[in-house]
């Protein structure tokens, strides 16, 4: 990426390979006036909006970077309809564009809605790298489970103990989802495989309690949470993950 300062706010625009970069933000990333602060970004909006539409359709990966770049200066003016218009831009010219998706992902989520977001996670997860997958994995299970859609829920879980056979989060998720839908046979297996992995060590046994504790809260069990942010506390009255669990008990 290239950051370009504006009044003391960074608008981060990346570049794509073989396209030239977008004219440079001069304005001193000094104290100003708001006002001023807010007229200039207007002007900038104006000029990029205006280079996208001169930009040849042969240019995709060009056109994808000047909406992307209104789009988020648009978020900056407080512009959600104009920032949305634009990333929604960016990705019909190139439909791979991380940085747009997230945008879209994240305004989607702030206005509450959240059934277009597990589309969008699920784009974004074909083209994360294998360190990002796993907690793109975790979100697209909460999210699923806040909507009550348990196989998406499921899939999230299994994908991220195809690559990390121990993770307990994804652990506790399978148990809850099998014990709650009624398969005692699954949820059994699963729960002493769980048993296992933390009964050895305290500090373990503690974050196995606390991811259970979290799953309970994004399913909305809150008196379930709260007990088992307890139990944390007691196996772990010192350590970090016991500091974890106090949060969540406030």
């Amino acid at each position: 990426f290239r950051s370009r300062p504006v009044v003391g706010v960074r608008v981060a625009v990346p570049l794509a390979e073989g396209t030239a970069p977008l004219p440079a933000l001069t304005i001193p990333d000094v104290a100003a006036p708001r006002p001023l602060e807010a007229s200039y970004l207007r002007d900038q909006l104006a000029l990029y909006d205006t280079e996208r539409l001169l930009t040849p359709a042969d240019k995709p990966a060009r056109v994808a970077q000047l909406a992307f770049a209104a789009g988020r200066i648009a978020e900056l003016l407080g512009d959600v309809g104009g920032a949305l218009e634009r990333y929604e831009a960016a990705l019909e010219a190139e439909p791979a564009h991380g940085h747009a998706l997230r945008g879209l992902r994240r305004l989607r989520l702030a206005d509450g809605k959240r059934e277009p977001v597990l589309g969008m996670l699920d784009r974004e997860i074909g083209q994360a790298s294998a360190a990002e997958k796993r907690g793109l994995h975790a979100m697209r299970a909460e999210l699923a489970l806040a909507l009550g859609d348990r196989d998406v829920a499921r899939a999230s879980y299994e994908a991220i103990l195809k690559e990390q056979a121990d993770d307990l989060g994804a652990l506790s998720g399978l148990v809850d989802l099998a014990a709650t839908g009624g398969d005692e046979g699954r949820a059994q297996a699963l729960g002493k495989l769980y048993e296992a992995i933390g009964s050895g060590d305290a500090a373990l046994r503690a974050a196995l309690v606390v991811e259970r504790a979290r799953l309970d809260e994004a399913a909305g069990r809150v008196r379930e949470a709260a007990e088992h942010y307890r139990e944390a506390l007691g196996q772990e009255p010192s350590g970090p993950t016991a500091l974890a669990a106090a949060w969540g008990l406030l």
